[in-house]
């Protein structure tokens, strides 16, 4: 069973369960709330939309009495007020130094995005607070067989790492999610 607990963006709003978290966080775009279904096996837990930039707050779901998920806005790109968008770093970035239990994050990217300084600066900062993280490559299905291991070399090397340290994903595909699955439950 996994349930809506609350939506927050301090920390004294954020749910006080004392299980361990698992986040999910990626630019705008990176198929994040699809991805999140699939894991919890609903279809309509988190709204999907055609617009980037739905997830506005941080959004709290307890899985069974195992660990909490936490959906986290965007960074990047999103259809919102400037005045929000400014406001979402903030947020997340409390929310990396405070959440004690706070066990991994998986960190998502779009297989057809090579990624750049904002994606390293993440990776950098979560290690350098000691915060487990996995990157997970998202939308598979929207390239070739040949492409898509082209793409994660590419991706790969983007981070200076081998490409076997991915979790490759494709939700339409159904493709990944038992790997998530053994990642999490390891984390946890």
């Amino acid at each position: 069973m996994v349930k809506f607990l609350t939506s927050a963006t301090r920390p004294e709003h954020y749910p006080a369960t004392g299980l361990p978290e698992i986040a999910f966080y990626g630019k705008s775009n990176t198929g994040k709330s699809t991805l999140i279904n699939q894991v919890v096996r609903r279809k309509d837990l988190v709204k999907t939309g055609s617009r980037p930039g739905m997830t506005q707050l941080i959004n709290f779901f307890q899985v069974e009495e195992d660990y909490v998920l936490a959906d986290l806005p965007g960074y990047g790109y999103a259809k919102v007020p400037e005045a929000i968008r400014k406001g979402f770093k903030p947020m997340i970035d409390e929310y990396f130094l405070t959440r004690e239990t706070l066990k991994l994050v998986l960190l998502l990217l779009d297989v057809r995005r090579t990624p750049g300084d904002s994606e390293r600066e993440i990776v950098a900062m979560l290690a350098s607070r000691h915060i487990k993280t996995a990157l997970v490559i998202t939308k598979a299905d929207k390239v070739s067989g040949n492409e898509l291991v082209k793409q994660v070399k590419l991706i790969a090397a983007a981070f200076g790492l081998p490409a076997g340290d991915f979790v490759v994903t494709s939700s339409l595909a159904k493709k990944g999610i038992s790997e998530l699955h053994t990642l999490i439950r390891s984390s946890i």
